[in-house]
């Protein structure tokens, strides 16, 4: 296995008082920035081995080439921890690790490692290199305003591409909004195409101009940017600080990463599960179109859904919901359906015992095909976090074993007359040790599963693995 694992751009706050930083940081006034600073915190990577017997990891640092081994144990996952290699700003750079493997294994990145107290983190699944594509369609939210109209702070949303083949790649770039120059070059702006040449191993992240106030914020949404190439790449969509919902604004702002599917490995069928509910709130749903004509149908067809029930896309177009319901969608295309957690101040968000209001902000969920569910996931629970769940998309009559245990879940409900159901299991009442902990849940039938957890302002999301077959 060959997989690329980046430290994606996070929130800095710039200061030059204590007043810049509220009552919960520090002003550093020799670096000018707010401190503790989520860009700063510790990058981690989570090695998960199947096998029977272990799996030993080599990580090569992308910039310096110095390599590390790492033994992962059998039928076990690995917390690896790695220097801060930020990914930030237009341009190319080689800020990315390398980490291969001998035996099949499954990677997820952690941005930062834990709940460090830094209010911004969030999660990615990785996918091996063999699983690379020559285009994508980007999935993602639009940059923003820290704060309200006036602040002069911005928070982007990036596109990251990785060149993973053995010759040099052109990657042709059509963007949705204006882009920021790379390099001396100029910026690409809406609609037209600008291509960049890539060595093997380097790493071009793109990012939309300056939001200013001036309009929409959904004038600066990378969502349906088409990204190609003439060799096989990896892409990347995070954003530093992102507010759901975000017009109006909806406190407060969250780090958010995931690596994109390319096209190919888009599905036609999705099964949508609200995340564990911290209120009546919605999840926020996203869904963009490969092809022109793509027509998607839900079950259950109620109002709630209406839009998105025999909706015709257009190529790159993108279609938003706000919703509490489980469902599924189909398409006669390829689709790509994400998720997002909405910030901890929305008014259907209640407040929490452990919190000054509500638990939990923004995270990014990018669903997986029914058809690339799997059987057996080994995922990793993060230190520090108030709560934990996964979210089971299943057949009806599925049974779960997690850690060699046989398990229930909560809360389960059928998704409409899809023959699936919905249900959570709460890792918070779990007695576990200090530090990350290592999980394998089975079950007697495909399921889909989702990874993610609450604590005061802030929350991650990542799924928890996908087959990646054609």
């Amino acid at each position: 296995c060959d997989y690329w694992a980046l430290d994606l751009d996070n929130i800095e706050v710039a200061c030059t008082r204590q007043a810049d930083c509220g009552s919960s940081f520090t002003c550093n006034t020799t670096l000018h920035v707010c401190e503790p600073s989520a860009a700063g915190q510790q990058f981690l990577v989570s090695i998960s081995n199947p096998n029977a017997e272990e799996a030993v990891a080599t990580v090569t640092h992308g910039e310096t080439g110095v390599q590390t081994q790492y033994t992962v144990p059998p039928e076990s996952a690995l917390p690896v921890p790695l220097d801060r290699l930020d990914v930030g700003g237009t341009g190319i750079s080689r800020h990315g690790y390398r980490i291969q493997t001998e035996l099949p294994v499954s990677v997820h990145q952690f941005n930062p490692a834990n709940n460090a107290g830094v209010y911004s983190n969030d999660a990615s699944l990785l996918l091996p290199t063999n699983a690379a594509g020559r285009e994508y369609i980007v999935l993602g939210w639009p940059t923003g305003p820290f704060g309200v109209s006036g602040d002069t702070f911005r928070a982007h949303s990036h596109a990251t591409v990785v060149a993973v083949g053995d010759s040099e790649a052109t990657i042709s770039v059509t963007p949705s909004v204006d882009l920021q120059p790379i390099g001396s070059g100029s910026g690409i702006t809406e609609g037209n195409t600008g291509s960049v040449t890539l060595q093997p191993g380097e790493i071009l992240d793109i990012q939309t101009v300056n939001n200013d106030h001036t309009e929409s914020n959904r004038d600066y949404d990378l969502t349906g940017t088409i990204i190609q190439s003439t060799e096989p790449i990896l892409v990347f969509f995070s954003h530093e600080c992102a507010f759901v919902p975000d017009d109006p604004v909806v406190g407060y702002c969250d780090h958010l990463e995931q690596q994109l599917y390319p096209v190919e490995a888009w599905g036609t069928r999705y099964l949508i599960g609200k995340t564990r509910p911290r209120g009546t709130e919605p999840d926020y749903i996203r869904v963009v179109a490969a092809r022109d004509n793509t027509v998607t149908l839900v079950e259950p067809q109620v109002p709630a859904l209406a839009a998105l029930n025999g909706r015709t896309f257009q190529a790159g177009e993108m279609i938003e919901i706000a919703t509490n319901l489980d469902f599924e969608i189909r398409a006669n295309g390829p689709i790509l359906v994400g998720q997002y957690m909405v910030g901890s101040d929305h008014q259907l968000v209640s407040n929490h015992p452990a919190c000054s209001g509500g638990i939990g902000d923004p995270a990014f969920l990018l669903s997986v095909p029914s058809s690339q569910y799997r059987d057996n996931y080994i995922f990793l629970i993060p230190e520090g976090y108030e709560e934990d769940y996964v979210t089971v998309t299943m057949p009806q009559g599925t049974n779960l074993t997690l850690d060699g245990q046989s398990i229930s879940l909560t809360d389960v409900e059928t998704i409409g007359a899809t023959g699936y159901v919905r249900g959570y299991y709460d890792f918070s009442a779990v007695t576990a040790p200090d530090g990350p902990v290592t999980h394998t849940l089975t079950g007697t039938q495909p399921f889909g599963l989702q990874v993610y957890g609450y604590d005061c302002a802030v929350s991650y999301a990542y799924p928890g693995g996908l087959n990646l077959e054609p």
